[in-house]
Protein backbone atom coordinates (compact mmCIF):
# COMPACT_ATOMS: atom_id res chain seq x y z
CA UNK A 1 0.00 0.00 0.00
CA UNK A 2 2.87 2.39 0.82
CA UNK A 3 4.42 1.66 -2.56
CA UNK A 4 1.14 2.39 -4.38
CA UNK A 5 0.72 5.62 -2.41
CA UNK A 6 4.22 6.74 -3.43
CA UNK A 7 3.50 6.01 -7.11
CA UNK A 8 0.24 7.99 -6.88
CA UNK A 9 1.95 11.02 -5.31
CA UNK A 10 4.73 11.01 -7.95
CA UNK A 11 2.16 10.73 -10.76
CA UNK A 12 0.15 13.61 -9.31
CA UNK A 13 3.22 15.82 -9.10
CA UNK A 14 4.08 15.04 -12.72
CA UNK A 15 0.60 16.10 -13.79
CA UNK A 16 0.62 19.41 -11.96
CA UNK A 17 2.47 21.43 -14.67
CA UNK A 18 0.18 20.05 -17.38
CA UNK A 19 -2.92 20.90 -15.39
CA UNK A 20 -1.51 24.38 -14.76
CA UNK A 21 -0.96 24.79 -18.49
CA UNK A 22 -4.55 23.79 -19.25
CA UNK A 23 -5.83 26.51 -16.97
CA UNK A 24 -4.07 29.22 -19.01
CA UNK A 25 -6.46 31.45 -21.00
CA UNK A 26 -5.19 30.36 -24.43
CA UNK A 27 -6.57 31.35 -27.84
CA UNK A 28 -5.33 30.07 -31.18
CA UNK A 29 -5.63 31.57 -34.67
CA UNK A 30 -4.77 29.48 -37.75
CA UNK A 31 -3.99 31.26 -41.04
CA UNK A 32 -3.49 29.51 -44.38
CA UNK A 33 -2.21 31.64 -47.26
CA UNK A 34 -1.20 31.07 -50.88
CA UNK A 35 -4.01 28.72 -51.95
CA UNK A 36 -7.74 29.11 -52.50
CA UNK A 37 -10.86 27.13 -53.38
CA UNK A 38 -10.89 23.34 -53.04
CA UNK A 39 -7.18 23.18 -52.22
CA UNK A 40 -7.57 25.48 -49.23
CA UNK A 41 -10.78 23.74 -48.16
CA UNK A 42 -9.13 20.31 -48.14
CA UNK A 43 -6.08 21.61 -46.27
CA UNK A 44 -8.28 23.10 -43.54
CA UNK A 45 -10.26 19.85 -43.40
CA UNK A 46 -7.15 17.70 -42.75
CA UNK A 47 -5.16 20.20 -40.68
CA UNK A 48 -5.21 18.97 -37.09
CA UNK A 49 -4.31 22.34 -35.62
CA UNK A 50 -7.31 23.90 -37.38
CA UNK A 51 -9.71 21.20 -36.20
CA UNK A 52 -8.59 21.49 -32.56
CA UNK A 53 -8.02 25.22 -32.27
CA UNK A 54 -11.16 25.64 -30.15
CA UNK A 55 -10.55 22.62 -27.94
CA UNK A 56 -11.33 23.49 -24.29
CA UNK A 57 -8.16 21.78 -22.98
CA UNK A 58 -5.71 23.27 -25.49
CA UNK A 59 -2.23 23.79 -24.03
CA UNK A 60 0.98 25.38 -25.37
CA UNK A 61 2.66 21.96 -25.61
CA UNK A 62 -0.29 20.59 -27.60
CA UNK A 63 -0.24 23.64 -29.91
CA UNK A 64 3.47 23.08 -30.60
CA UNK A 65 2.87 19.38 -31.28
CA UNK A 66 0.01 20.11 -33.70
CA UNK A 67 2.13 22.75 -35.41
CA UNK A 68 4.96 20.26 -36.00
CA UNK A 69 2.51 17.87 -37.70
CA UNK A 70 0.99 20.55 -39.92
CA UNK A 71 3.45 20.54 -42.90
CA UNK A 72 3.00 16.79 -43.40
CA UNK A 73 -0.78 17.14 -43.17
CA UNK A 74 -0.71 19.95 -45.74
CA UNK A 75 1.24 17.80 -48.20
CA UNK A 76 -1.20 14.91 -47.72
CA UNK A 77 -4.13 17.27 -48.34
CA UNK A 78 -2.64 18.56 -51.61
CA UNK A 79 -1.66 15.20 -53.13
CA UNK A 80 -5.24 14.23 -54.21
CA UNK A 81 -5.23 17.35 -56.39
CA UNK A 82 -1.93 16.45 -58.08
CA UNK A 83 0.42 18.65 -56.02
CA UNK A 84 3.17 16.39 -54.70
CA UNK A 85 5.95 18.95 -54.10
CA UNK A 86 4.50 21.93 -52.25
CA UNK A 87 6.69 24.41 -50.42
CA UNK A 88 5.36 25.25 -46.95
CA UNK A 89 6.62 28.15 -44.83
CA UNK A 90 5.32 27.84 -41.28
CA UNK A 91 5.58 29.97 -38.20
CA UNK A 92 4.15 29.87 -34.67
CA UNK A 93 4.04 32.97 -32.52
CA UNK A 94 2.52 33.78 -29.15
CA UNK A 95 1.74 37.06 -27.45
CA UNK A 96 0.28 36.82 -24.02
CA UNK A 97 -2.24 34.01 -24.23
CA UNK A 98 -2.89 34.46 -27.98
CA UNK A 99 -1.15 32.08 -30.42
CA UNK A 100 -0.94 32.49 -34.19
CA UNK A 101 -0.05 29.62 -36.54
CA UNK A 102 0.74 30.77 -40.09
CA UNK A 103 1.24 28.56 -43.14
CA UNK A 104 2.29 30.09 -46.46
CA UNK A 105 1.86 27.47 -49.15
CA UNK A 106 3.25 27.39 -52.65
CA UNK A 107 1.67 24.25 -54.19
CA UNK A 108 4.20 24.16 -57.03
CA UNK A 109 3.52 22.54 -60.38
CA UNK A 110 0.95 19.74 -60.44
CA UNK A 111 1.73 16.19 -61.54
CA UNK A 112 0.42 15.56 -65.07
CA UNK A 113 -0.47 12.33 -66.82
CA UNK A 114 2.30 11.16 -69.14
CA UNK A 115 1.00 7.76 -70.18
CA UNK A 116 -2.38 6.06 -69.96
CA UNK A 117 -2.89 2.42 -70.80
CA UNK A 118 -6.09 0.41 -70.65
CA UNK A 119 -6.59 -3.23 -71.57
CA UNK A 120 -10.07 -4.79 -71.70
CA UNK A 121 -10.82 -8.49 -71.30
CA UNK A 122 -14.02 -10.46 -70.91
CA UNK A 123 -17.21 -10.85 -72.93
CA UNK A 124 -17.65 -7.09 -73.21
CA UNK A 125 -14.37 -6.50 -75.00
CA UNK A 126 -15.12 -4.52 -78.14
CA UNK A 127 -18.83 -4.16 -77.29
CA UNK A 128 -20.53 -0.78 -77.90
CA UNK A 129 -21.45 -0.63 -74.21
CA UNK A 130 -17.79 -0.96 -73.15
CA UNK A 131 -16.62 1.53 -75.77
CA UNK A 132 -19.17 4.14 -74.70
CA UNK A 133 -18.26 3.70 -71.05
CA UNK A 134 -14.52 3.94 -71.68
CA UNK A 135 -14.82 7.03 -73.86
CA UNK A 136 -16.14 8.87 -70.82
CA UNK A 137 -13.18 7.69 -68.74
CA UNK A 138 -9.98 7.98 -70.76
CA UNK A 139 -7.95 11.02 -69.62
CA UNK A 140 -5.87 13.03 -72.07
CA UNK A 141 -2.12 13.22 -71.98
CA UNK A 142 -1.12 16.27 -69.98
CA UNK A 143 -4.18 16.30 -67.73
CA UNK A 144 -3.54 17.02 -64.06
CA UNK A 145 -3.62 13.86 -61.95
CA UNK A 146 -6.74 14.47 -59.83
CA UNK A 147 -7.18 11.39 -57.67
CA UNK A 148 -10.81 12.16 -56.82
CA UNK A 149 -11.75 12.62 -60.48
CA UNK A 150 -9.78 9.49 -61.42
CA UNK A 151 -11.61 7.32 -58.85
CA UNK A 152 -15.00 8.83 -59.76
CA UNK A 153 -14.44 8.01 -63.44
CA UNK A 154 -13.52 4.45 -62.56
CA UNK A 155 -16.79 4.09 -60.65
CA UNK A 156 -18.73 5.57 -63.56
CA UNK A 157 -17.23 2.99 -65.93
CA UNK A 158 -18.10 0.11 -63.61
CA UNK A 159 -21.66 1.39 -63.05
CA UNK A 160 -22.24 1.97 -66.77
CA UNK A 161 -21.23 -1.59 -67.63
CA UNK A 162 -23.25 -3.08 -64.76
CA UNK A 163 -26.30 -1.27 -66.11
CA UNK A 164 -25.77 -3.11 -69.40
CA UNK A 165 -25.62 -6.55 -67.81
CA UNK A 166 -21.91 -6.95 -67.01
CA UNK A 167 -22.64 -7.45 -63.32
CA UNK A 168 -19.23 -8.91 -62.45
CA UNK A 169 -17.17 -6.17 -64.09
CA UNK A 170 -14.05 -5.12 -62.17
CA UNK A 171 -10.65 -3.56 -62.55
CA UNK A 172 -8.38 -6.59 -62.28
CA UNK A 173 -5.37 -4.27 -62.07
CA UNK A 174 -5.09 -0.55 -61.35
CA UNK A 175 -1.67 1.05 -61.13
CA UNK A 176 -0.76 4.74 -60.84
CA UNK A 177 2.98 5.45 -60.82
CA UNK A 178 3.83 9.00 -59.74
CA UNK A 179 7.25 10.56 -60.22
CA UNK A 180 7.17 13.72 -58.06
CA UNK A 181 10.61 14.81 -59.26
CA UNK A 182 9.57 14.73 -62.91
CA UNK A 183 6.02 15.82 -62.16
CA UNK A 184 4.55 12.94 -64.20
CA UNK A 185 2.19 10.02 -63.65
CA UNK A 186 1.77 6.79 -65.61
CA UNK A 187 -1.56 4.94 -65.36
CA UNK A 188 -2.08 1.31 -66.35
CA UNK A 189 -5.46 -0.42 -65.99
CA UNK A 190 -6.82 -3.86 -66.73
CA UNK A 191 -10.62 -3.99 -67.00
CA UNK A 192 -12.31 -7.38 -66.88
CA UNK A 193 -15.95 -7.05 -67.98
CA UNK A 194 -16.85 -10.62 -67.11
CA UNK A 195 -19.87 -12.22 -68.86
CA UNK A 196 -23.02 -10.38 -69.86
CA UNK A 197 -26.00 -11.50 -67.81
CA UNK A 198 -29.53 -11.92 -69.16
CA UNK A 199 -33.02 -11.62 -67.79
CA UNK A 200 -34.49 -14.68 -66.15
CA UNK A 201 -38.17 -15.29 -65.37
CA UNK A 202 -40.32 -12.44 -64.02
CA UNK A 203 -42.34 -13.34 -60.91
CA UNK A 204 -45.08 -11.10 -59.49
CA UNK A 205 -45.85 -11.24 -55.79
CA UNK A 206 -49.46 -10.05 -55.39
CA UNK A 207 -53.00 -11.48 -55.21
CA UNK A 208 -55.37 -8.81 -56.46
CA UNK A 209 -54.73 -8.39 -60.22
CA UNK A 210 -54.48 -10.87 -63.04
CA UNK A 211 -51.10 -12.15 -64.13
CA UNK A 212 -51.91 -11.44 -67.80
CA UNK A 213 -52.62 -7.79 -67.09
CA UNK A 214 -49.40 -7.28 -65.11
CA UNK A 215 -47.22 -9.01 -67.69
CA UNK A 216 -48.38 -6.43 -70.20
CA UNK A 217 -46.12 -3.91 -68.44
CA UNK A 218 -42.99 -6.04 -68.97
CA UNK A 219 -41.15 -4.84 -72.09
CA UNK A 220 -38.42 -7.53 -72.12
CA UNK A 221 -38.40 -11.28 -72.64
CA UNK A 222 -36.65 -13.99 -70.68
CA UNK A 223 -33.21 -14.39 -72.23
CA UNK A 224 -32.87 -10.74 -73.32
CA UNK A 225 -29.65 -8.98 -72.24
CA UNK A 226 -29.94 -7.51 -68.76
CA UNK A 227 -30.65 -3.77 -68.83
CA UNK A 228 -31.13 -1.71 -65.68
CA UNK A 229 -33.14 0.83 -67.71
CA UNK A 230 -35.73 -1.86 -68.52
CA UNK A 231 -36.22 -2.58 -64.81
CA UNK A 232 -36.60 1.12 -64.03
CA UNK A 233 -39.14 1.46 -66.87
CA UNK A 234 -41.15 -1.44 -65.43
CA UNK A 235 -41.16 0.09 -61.96
CA UNK A 236 -42.12 3.52 -63.29
CA UNK A 237 -44.95 2.13 -65.48
CA UNK A 238 -46.50 0.20 -62.59
CA UNK A 239 -46.21 3.20 -60.28
CA UNK A 240 -47.93 5.50 -62.78
CA UNK A 241 -51.07 3.35 -62.74
CA UNK A 242 -51.69 4.56 -59.15
CA UNK A 243 -53.02 1.10 -58.35
CA UNK A 244 -50.23 0.31 -55.92
CA UNK A 245 -49.02 1.95 -52.74
CA UNK A 246 -45.63 0.32 -53.24
CA UNK A 247 -43.79 -1.16 -56.22
CA UNK A 248 -40.56 -3.05 -55.55
CA UNK A 249 -38.68 -4.43 -58.59
CA UNK A 250 -35.55 -6.45 -57.88
CA UNK A 251 -33.08 -8.52 -59.88
CA UNK A 252 -30.58 -9.95 -57.34
CA UNK A 253 -27.23 -10.96 -58.84
CA UNK A 254 -26.65 -13.67 -56.21
CA UNK A 255 -29.76 -15.56 -57.38
CA UNK A 256 -28.63 -15.80 -61.00
CA UNK A 257 -28.43 -19.25 -62.58
CA UNK A 258 -26.55 -19.85 -65.83
CA UNK A 259 -26.11 -16.07 -66.24
CA UNK A 260 -29.89 -15.50 -65.99
CA UNK A 261 -31.03 -13.06 -63.30
CA UNK A 262 -34.58 -13.65 -62.00
CA UNK A 263 -36.78 -10.57 -61.64
CA UNK A 264 -39.17 -10.29 -58.69
CA UNK A 265 -41.91 -7.66 -58.55
CA UNK A 266 -43.57 -7.16 -55.17
CA UNK A 267 -46.78 -5.12 -55.35
CA UNK A 268 -48.72 -3.66 -52.45
CA UNK A 269 -52.26 -2.60 -53.34
CA UNK A 270 -53.16 1.05 -53.00
CA UNK A 271 -56.66 2.48 -52.51
CA UNK A 272 -59.02 1.14 -55.17
CA UNK A 273 -60.91 4.43 -55.26
CA UNK A 274 -59.81 8.03 -55.32
CA UNK A 275 -61.51 11.41 -55.11
CA UNK A 276 -60.49 14.87 -56.29
CA UNK A 277 -62.11 18.22 -55.61
CA UNK A 278 -61.46 21.87 -56.27
CA UNK A 279 -63.00 25.34 -56.15
CA UNK A 280 -62.13 28.52 -58.00
CA UNK A 281 -63.29 31.69 -59.65
CA UNK A 282 -62.99 32.92 -63.22
CA UNK A 283 -64.07 36.17 -64.84
CA UNK A 284 -65.83 34.19 -67.59
CA UNK A 285 -67.41 31.53 -65.35
CA UNK A 286 -67.86 33.18 -61.96
CA UNK A 287 -67.58 30.88 -58.95
CA UNK A 288 -66.94 27.25 -59.90
CA UNK A 289 -66.38 23.88 -58.31
CA UNK A 290 -65.24 20.45 -59.41
CA UNK A 291 -65.40 16.94 -57.97
CA UNK A 292 -63.98 13.76 -59.48
CA UNK A 293 -64.13 10.06 -58.65
CA UNK A 294 -62.08 7.15 -59.96
CA UNK A 295 -62.36 3.42 -59.43
CA UNK A 296 -58.92 2.03 -60.32
CA UNK A 297 -59.68 -1.68 -60.13
CA UNK A 298 -63.15 -2.38 -61.46
CA UNK A 299 -61.88 -5.81 -62.56
CA UNK A 300 -58.72 -7.84 -62.02
CA UNK A 301 -57.76 -6.94 -65.61
CA UNK A 302 -57.08 -3.37 -64.52
CA UNK A 303 -60.21 -1.79 -65.98
CA UNK A 304 -61.18 1.53 -64.44
CA UNK A 305 -63.89 4.19 -64.36
CA UNK A 306 -63.41 7.95 -64.11
CA UNK A 307 -66.16 10.51 -63.55
CA UNK A 308 -65.99 14.25 -63.29
CA UNK A 309 -68.60 16.88 -62.38
CA UNK A 310 -67.98 20.61 -62.83
CA UNK A 311 -70.44 23.33 -61.84
CA UNK A 312 -70.14 27.09 -62.31
CA UNK A 313 -72.44 30.10 -62.47
CA UNK A 314 -72.84 29.68 -66.24
CA UNK A 315 -72.52 25.91 -66.86
CA UNK A 316 -72.81 22.38 -65.52
CA UNK A 317 -70.81 19.52 -67.01
CA UNK A 318 -70.59 15.79 -66.32
CA UNK A 319 -68.27 13.25 -67.97
CA UNK A 320 -67.56 9.55 -67.46
CA UNK A 321 -64.93 7.29 -69.00
CA UNK A 322 -64.58 3.49 -68.90
CA UNK A 323 -60.99 2.41 -69.65
CA UNK A 324 -60.10 -1.09 -70.89
CA UNK A 325 -56.35 -1.86 -70.94
CA UNK A 326 -55.15 -3.99 -73.88
CA UNK A 327 -52.10 -6.22 -74.26
CA UNK A 328 -49.70 -3.36 -73.48
CA UNK A 329 -51.58 -1.43 -70.80
CA UNK A 330 -49.15 1.47 -70.69
CA UNK A 331 -49.78 2.51 -74.30
CA UNK A 332 -52.69 0.45 -75.66
CA UNK A 333 -56.29 0.78 -74.47
CA UNK A 334 -59.95 1.16 -75.39
CA UNK A 335 -61.90 4.11 -73.96
CA UNK A 336 -65.69 4.48 -73.78
CA UNK A 337 -66.87 8.00 -72.93
CA UNK A 338 -70.15 9.62 -71.96
CA UNK A 339 -70.66 13.33 -71.44
CA UNK A 340 -73.30 16.01 -70.85
CA UNK A 341 -72.95 19.78 -70.66
CA UNK A 342 -75.42 22.62 -70.11
CA UNK A 343 -74.39 26.25 -70.36
CA UNK A 344 -76.02 29.65 -70.52
CA UNK A 345 -74.12 32.78 -71.55
CA UNK A 346 -76.22 35.93 -71.97
CA UNK A 347 -78.99 35.02 -74.49
CA UNK A 348 -77.38 31.75 -75.64
CA UNK A 349 -78.37 28.43 -74.08
CA UNK A 350 -77.14 25.00 -75.14
CA UNK A 351 -77.39 21.40 -73.99
CA UNK A 352 -74.80 18.96 -75.34
CA UNK A 353 -74.80 15.17 -75.12
CA UNK A 354 -71.76 13.18 -76.26
CA UNK A 355 -71.01 9.48 -76.64
CA UNK A 356 -67.81 8.02 -78.03
CA UNK A 357 -65.21 5.28 -78.18
CA UNK A 358 -61.51 5.34 -79.02
CA UNK A 359 -58.67 2.90 -79.59
CA UNK A 360 -55.12 3.99 -78.67
CA UNK A 361 -52.07 2.00 -79.79
CA UNK A 362 -48.35 2.60 -80.03
CA UNK A 363 -46.80 2.00 -83.44
CA UNK A 364 -43.03 2.28 -83.17
CA UNK A 365 -42.37 5.77 -81.82
CA UNK A 366 -45.82 7.04 -82.77
CA UNK A 367 -48.99 6.91 -80.69
CA UNK A 368 -52.06 6.23 -82.82
CA UNK A 369 -55.61 7.01 -81.69
CA UNK A 370 -58.68 5.99 -83.69
CA UNK A 371 -61.99 7.36 -82.42
CA UNK A 372 -65.66 7.63 -83.24
CA UNK A 373 -67.79 10.24 -81.45
CA UNK A 374 -71.50 11.04 -81.54
CA UNK A 375 -72.55 14.48 -80.31
CA UNK A 376 -75.97 16.10 -80.11
CA UNK A 377 -76.46 19.76 -79.28
CA UNK A 378 -79.72 21.60 -78.60
CA UNK A 379 -79.25 25.36 -78.52
CA UNK A 380 -81.28 28.53 -78.27
CA UNK A 381 -80.12 31.98 -79.42
CA UNK A 382 -82.63 34.61 -78.44
CA UNK A 383 -85.95 33.25 -79.66
CA UNK A 384 -84.41 30.84 -82.22
CA UNK A 385 -83.90 27.17 -81.33
CA UNK A 386 -82.22 24.37 -83.24
CA UNK A 387 -80.58 20.94 -82.90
Amino acid sequence: MNRLRTIFIIGFLLLVPTAGEALEDLTLEVRVEGIEGELRGNVLLLLGIERRKDHPFLTPSLVRSLHRDAPGEIRSALEPYGYYRPHVEDSLESEGGHWTALYRIDPGDPVRIRRFGLEVTGAGKGSPEAQNALERFSPDKGDILMHGVYEDRKRLVLNALREEGYLDVRFAASEVLVDPEEGTADIQLLLDTGPQFRFGPVVFHQEFLSERYLRGFVTFEEGDPYRLAALLDLERALTETRQFSRVDVRAPRDEAEELKVPVTVALTPGPSQGFTAGVGYGTDTGARGRIGWEHRRVTTEGRRIRTDLQVSEVSQEFSAKYIVPLKRPLTDRMDYTLGWKQEKVEDVERDTFALGTSLSRQRGKLQETLFLNFEREDFTVGEDSST
